[in-house]
């Protein structure tokens, strides 16, 4: 799994949060948003972080969502 994100975005840091205190391995990759060369519409549409993505390649964005599915696991 990847999480795709900014270290400032408090959205963010709630899902690594969760992500550490369940102990989830994935990968961090840092995406600046603003920035012209950003890639993130190709996981998330809407072109926002967080973004969960599985090893399958589906995607789930928003935080609340994120968070809902990780409690979902172990």
């Amino acid at each position: 799994m990847k999480l795709i994100g900014s270290s400032a975005s408090p959205y963010v840091r709630k899902v690594r949060i969760v992500m550490a205190e369940k102990k989830l391995d994935y990968r961090f990759i840092e995406e600046n948003v603003w920035a012209d060369d950003t890639t993130i519409a190709t996981s998330n549409p809407l072109g926002k972080v967080p973004c969960l993505v599985m090893e399958g390649g589906e995607a789930v964005f928003d935080s609340r969502v994120i968070v809902e599915y990780l409690d979902t696991l172990s």
